[in-house]
């Protein structure tokens, strides 16, 4: 008898829901349940779906499929709206966006979120990697142009909001501070092509209700606009731990130290068909390394505390 997998095992936040997502996706039968698994038969083996409360990496599994079959699986994924790509994963450029777009405007919600997405990750880019050390313009900084503390969170909307517009009135997309939607409710940020619109609120990472503002603002205030789709993008200014310390997370766990763990521990608390709709975006406006501040701080990377040292 030859050696073959006879199964593995992949860890969800909803095990129920993720199988019932993939065999959807995959056209296969419905999962069956055993013990404390949801298990998915795949051909000879099977994925035995098991929930868990620990942090959840990225794993690869690839399928093999007919022609006939490929084709089903894309159109129920374009029915969705799902993103997809053809290689290991990676944000799209600006570039990459606008040729998926007709002539570079947005047709619908979806492509306004990838767009409006596209464009906030490549100004995360320049913040931290940028000649102009952009992220020094979310600081209130001293006479010698030191950081001394975060600027106030509308300030660093404004600023971003200025990026913004430069990258998208070109293509006709008009964001706006304050979007107004239903019951005089207000989006920090509200993009808008003829009919579509996509909110975007914000936060510092700091903000009491940095861990409920995803569903309770951005999706049940704003995504349900029928403008949107049901569409947003919820966007975290990340500032170091020096500058405040993130909230404790309602589930517990561990303390969060790095824009990377923030942004994994706010996908968590997404389930998987708001992680279809809801964008997470965590900005990293850390000093770097080896700036000094004016009030006798030493900033160190992101995700480390901010100590006291001697000397101006």
């Amino acid at each position: 008898m030859g050696i073959s997998l006879n199964h593995t095992i992949v860890v969800a936040r909803d095990k129920e829901k993720t199988a019932t997502f993939l065999t959807e996706m995959l056209g296969l039968p419905p999962h069956m349940r055993l013990g404390h698994f949801a298990v998915v038969r795949v051909s000879e083996t099977s994925l035995d779906f098991v929930e868990t409360d620990a942090p959840i990496e990225p794993r690869h599994f690839a399928f093999l499929v007919s022609e006939g079959e490929f084709d089903e699986i894309l159109q129920r994924i374009r029915d969705r709206q799902l993103p997809y790509w053809a290689d290991p994963f990676r944000y799209p450029t600006v570039a990459d966006v606008i040729e998926t777009l007709n002539q570079g405007r947005p047709a619908n919600a979806a492509d306004l979120q990838a767009l409006v997405n596209a464009h906030l990750h490549a100004i995360s880019a320049e913040f931290r990697d940028g000649p102009t050390d952009g992220w020094k313009g979310m600081w209130n900084v001293d006479g010698y142009g030191r950081p001394t503390q975060p600027r106030p969170e509308n300030d660093c909307r404004d600023r971003l909001l200025d990026l913004l517009r430069l990258r998208l009135l070109p293509v006709g997309v008009a964001p706006e501070p304050e979007g107004q939607y239903a019951e005089d409710k207000r989006a920090d940020i509200k993009a808008i092509i003829g009919s579509i619109n996509l909110p975007v609120e914000i936060k510092r990472h700091f903000h009491p209700d940095i861990w409920t503002a995803p569903r309770d603002q951005l999706k049940k205030l704003y995504a349900r606009d029928p403008g949107t789709a049901g569409r947003g993008i919820y966007l975290v200014f990340w500032f170091g731990i020096g500058a405040g310390s993130v909230p404790t997370r309602p589930t517990g766990g561990a303390e969060i130290q790095t824009p990377v763990q923030l942004k994994a521990a706010l996908l968590d608390t997404l389930e998987v068909s708001e992680k279809e709709l809801l964008e997470i975006i965590v900005i990293d406006c850390a000093p770097p390394q080896t700036l000094s501040i004016s009030n006798g701080i030493s900033a160190e990377p992101a995700g480390r505390k901010l100590r006291k040292r001697k000397g101006p």
